[in-house]
Formats: structure tokens, C-alpha cells, sequence
């Protein structure tokens, strides 16, 4: 199945008040991130950000959230695994990578303001499970009331900021996650450790993953 057909399969329902979209009227948007320019995929990841933004019920706001995380699991060669001197391939996972890390960008950006803020998608899902991050900045997001879930995520080859994020309130799994030659940065978040993310103290965790203090395990 090609990338635009994967996207449009989802079939978004309404994400704004005008216009009207139908499950059968989709957006430009939708079919315009499989498109094959890097700058057309760029600009539908902000347009469906708009439309969730201006969603009138929170329902719509998560069906646009919903195509969002869609670009976020549609197969990823990740760059260690790029052909050798292939600089057509280089140049397409490039392209990928920067309309990927947009849309972490987009969602980080969303779950900075406080709660009750009109363009906050506080107390919403977002579904990582499975999702290969080479990078991305969750810095400063605070996930109140929401469900995030980086159930077997591969952190791969890179660096992950979730500095200054706040986890109270929220339910967020990183339950069979991995972290691979991948710095992952939460040394100076707040709230509750995620489940999943800390080991009990009788097994090791992983020297790429950098926690707050108060969150290590007890030592026995």
C-alpha cells in the first residue's frame, strides 16, 4: 500500500468548523501527506494542526491526531540501514525524518500550554506504541489527563529530549521500549515515573536513559 493510500485510509472525520468534512469529504490535507514533496507533507502536518486546533469538540481534535500519528507509524528505514552511498535513498530518509520529527514538534508544541488553553490537547491520546524515534524533542510538555503510550518503542541512533516534561495526571507507558545507541534525556521531568521506564532495582537500566534523581530505583 503507498504512503498517500496508507494515510487516507484512516478517513478522518470533521477536525474543523469550516469547512465541513465528512468521513467521506476528507481534507486536502490527509491525501497531500503521502504526497511525494517534502514541502506539500510539511505544510498538510501544520494545516491538520490548524484543524485540530479550530476542532469544535475534542472528538474532532482527535480524529486529526489520530492522521497525525499515522505518518508517525508507516514503515521507517532509519539511517544505519540506508544503502551505501545511495544518495537518492539518503535523500528521500531525510525528507521522511524532517516531516516526522514536524510532527513531534506539532504535538509537543500542543501539550505545552496549560489545560484549559483553546489550543492545548491536554486529556487526549497519542499512541506511540511501536514507533521508531531518531530524534525528537518532547521538552516541556506537560501530558495532563492524557494517554501516552511508547509501548515498545525503538529509541534508535539519536537524541530524545523530554526535559522539563510533567507526567502528573497522566497515564504514559513505556512498557517494552528500547533504547538503542539513543540518548534519551528526562533527567529534569516532573510528576510520576511513567510506567515501564524504570526497572525494579534487582535489573539494570539502560546507561542511555538519563532519569531524575528521585525516580532511580531503591538500591537493596
Amino acid at each position: 500500500m503507498s504512503t498517500r493510500r496508507a494515510i487516507a485510509s484512516t478517513k478522518p472525520a470533521p477536525c474543523a468548523k469550516t469547512p465541513v468534512y465528512t468521513p467521506n469529504t476528507s481534507p486536502p490535507a490527509v491525501t497531500q501527506l503521502g504526497e511525494k514533496s517534502e514541502a506539500v507533507r510539511l505544510g498538510a502536518v501544520h494545516a491538520l494542526a490548524g484543524l485540530a486546533d479550530d476542532a469544535p469538540i475534542s472528538a474532532l481534535r482527535q480524529t486529526c491526531i489520530e492522521v497525525l500519528r499515522a505518518c508517525l507509524h508507516l514503515p521507517y528505514t532509519a539511517e544505519v540501514d540506508l544503502p551505501a552511498d545511495d544518495a537518492r535513498a539518503r535523500n528521500t530518509y531525510l525528507a521522511l525524518r524532517e516531516v516526522r520529527h514536524t510532527v513531534i514538534r506539532v504535538i509537543r508544541d500542543r501539550l505545552r500550554p496549560e489545560p484549559g488553553h483553546p489550543h492545548s490537547w491536554a486529556g487526549l491520546r497519542f499512541d506511540f506504541t511501536g514507533v521508531t524515534f531518531d530524534g525528537g524533542n518532547f521538552r516541556g510538555a506537560k501530558s495532563s489527563g492524557a494517554t501516552v503510550d511508547f509501548s515498545s518503542a525503538k529509541f534508535f541512533d539519536a537524541s530524545v529530549s523530554f526535559r522539563g516534561a510533567t507526567f502528573s495526571g497522566a497515564k504514559v507507558t513505556f512498557r517494552g521500549a528500547t533504547f538503542s545507541v539513543a540518548t534519551v534525556d528526562l533527567s529534569t521531568a516532573r510528576g510520576r515515573p511513567p510506567s515501564g521506564l524504570v526497572p525494579a532495582s534487582d535489573k539494570p537500566l539502560s546507561d542511555r536513559l538519563f532519569l531524575p534523581p528521585e525516580w532511580y530505583p531503591a538500591k537493596a
